[in-house]
């Protein structure tokens, strides 16, 4: 398949999810009583007050940010969980490409990652984990490259695995992978 049609599949399969999901955001209202996304929601509210012991402040700040805009903070909640788990379909294409120097492996993992239950729920619900999981994707791709001028995306790798930490605790953890 020539490189220009490889990539209008990926466009097209990141555009049908971001669609479909999409969808989601808009139509399911689901009401949350308690628990984290409540957290979350009220942290973002009160960004300039934040006080979260369990929440890394990014995500809140994130919504925050993109509250003044929209006006609605859960609503926001709900938009940047949205464009963070299309980031994490891309992100997969390209360590697809990458890491195997193959973009079928890529479109294919792209595919397999964009119709997974698991990131399809959390693409419209409020919560950290598609931020994360994007930030720590995008580490690793920037990591995986980092043979043709160590310092600067090594650097730049763990610039991004600290937006991940300061997303979601856990992702940290996880950024020593990426060498592997």
């Amino acid at each position: 398949m020539p490189t220009a049609k490889k990539h209008l599949a990926i466009y097209l399969i990141t555009l049908a999810f971001a669609i479909g999901t999409g969808l989601l955001v808009a139509i399911n209202d689901v009401a949350v009583k308690s628990g984290d996304p409540i957290e979350l929601m009220q942290n973002a509210e009160n960004i300039w007050h934040y006080d979260s012991k369990y929440w890394p402040p990014l995500y809140s700040a994130v919504v925050a940010g993109l509250d003044l805009l929209v006006g609605d903070v859960f609503l926001s909640g709900k938009i940047v969980s949205w464009l963070f788990s299309i980031a994490v379909v891309l992100l997969t294409y390209v360590a697809g490409m990458v890491c195997f120097k193959s973009s079928k492996i890529g479109l294919l993992a792209a595919v397999l990652v964009a119709l997974t239950p698991l990131i399809i729920r959390h693409s419209y619900l409020v919560g950290t984990d598609s931020m994360g999981a994007a930030m720590f994707l995008a580490s690793s791709c920037v990591l995986s490259v980092s043979g043709t001028k160590p310092r600067t995306w090594v650097f730049l790798a763990g610039l991004v695995a600290g937006l991940a930490f300061l997303t979601r605790y856990n992702f940290v953890g996880l950024a020593p992978a990426g060498l592997f």
